[in-house]
């Protein structure tokens, strides 16, 4: 008897125990992840000085106090991660980053599939900011984004923004017509639609990576760049161009990129944290862009002869353009893409 209450006692003890370590283990696993920092490493090629350093440092101050410290924010500017937008972007869905900062089109070179972000590229398709954002925030716009989170292998997005429009800069040429542009070798970004539309306005496209442009025309390399007006100004093009041609082809539509694992790696009260930050950071860096483009512009005629074209000129450019929208439709997955955004616009301008 004395031996069985023994056993007994025993048994109940090492329950206990278990009991105990197992509850003891739990409470430490839970106090583990609640005081876990999450990192995000985010980097872009602008200056501190851009628009575009002004929205990642909101962006980390917002999400660091909204979690309570539990997400860091480490920012990288200034070409220190890459010196290419496509390098860049790799390193984002491969996880090596978490974050960047690019231009909408640079997703389209992770999977040969995805297309629909080249529709904001489109020469002459946009006359303003807010006829970008009325689309990106459509129905349209969600399936781009869809599209990025489905076919990029690896990124997502929550919707993008333009500190600028694109217009040329020019060492030492003088154009005031599209003609005045035949055989000029020209900086194009690495994107096959705007290589078409710069050749049809009788350009040389020439295709240098962002990091290497003001060493391409301080060289000779090329006359002139295809960019954004905000990028000439805080990349100081202006120290060695005498021109600038406005021609406002179509906005800088800059998305801001996470590597999607490390999104869905986080807890769930993170990710919803994280989901509603990402979301005001875009809303908050339009509204802050909303005087960039002109500031831009403003800054460029103090250092550079800002040529406006005349009406005609304009127009000139205009049907070259858009005479390029059905030839490269296929880059931004037919031809019906392209139709509806521009029967949406319609709608838009009529209802404005």
């Amino acid at each position: 008897m004395k031996k069985k209450l023994l056993i007994l006692m025993m048994t109940l003890a090492l329950a206990t125990v278990c009991f105990l370590t197992g509850c003891g283990g739990d409470s430490k696993t839970t106090s583990k992840s609640d005081d876990e920092v999450y990192t995000i490493t985010c980097a872009h090629l602008c200056t501190e000085d851009d628009s575009m350093h002004v929205g990642a440092l909101h962006f980390k101050e917002t999400i660091e106090k909204a979690s309570d410290g539990r997400i860091a924010v480490d920012i990288y500017p200034n070409k220190q991660m890459a010196t290419s937008d496509p390098e860049m972007i790799e390193m984002c869905r491969n996880g090596s980053i978490q974050m960047c900062i690019t231009t909408n089109y640079n997703s389209c070179g992770l999977n040969e599939n995805l297309k629909s972000p080249y529709i904001f590229d489109y020469p002459y398709l946009f006359e303003s900011s807010e006829e970008l954002y009325a689309v990106a925030d459509s129905e349209i716009g969600q399936k781009v984004n869809d599209d990025i989170a489905e076919l990029s292998n690896g990124v997502i997005t929550f919707g993008g923004y333009t500190p600028s429009w694109y217009q040329i800069i020019l060492a030492k040429d003088k154009v005031e017509k599209m003609a005045d542009f035949k055989g000029l070798k020209i900086r194009s970004p690495n994107s096959t639609l705007n290589v078409a539309y710069l050749t049809k306005f009788g350009i040389n496209p020439t295709v240098v990576n962002y990091g290497e442009v003001y060493s391409a025309m301080q060289q000779g390399t090329v006359d002139g760049a295809y960019v954004a007006a905000n990028l000439m100004c805080s990349e100081k093009y202006y120290e060695i161009c005498d021109y600038v041609a406005e021609i406002n082809t179509c906005p800088h539509y800059l998305l801001p990129y996470y590597n999607k694992e490390f999104v869905e790696s986080l807890p769930e009260d993170l990710q919803k944290i994280f989901n509603e930050c990402a979301e005001e950071y875009v809303q908050w860096i339009r509204d802050y862009c909303t005087g960039v483009a002109e500031e831009s512009m403003e800054t460029l005629a103090k250092n550079c002869e800002v040529v406006k074209f005349s009406d005609s000129a304009m127009e000139e450019m205009r049907e070259a353009g858009r005479s390029t929208w059905k030839e490269t439709a296929d880059v931004c997955g037919g031809m019906d893409l392209i139709n509806e955004v521009q029967a949406f616009l319609e709608d838009y301008r009529k209802n404005k």
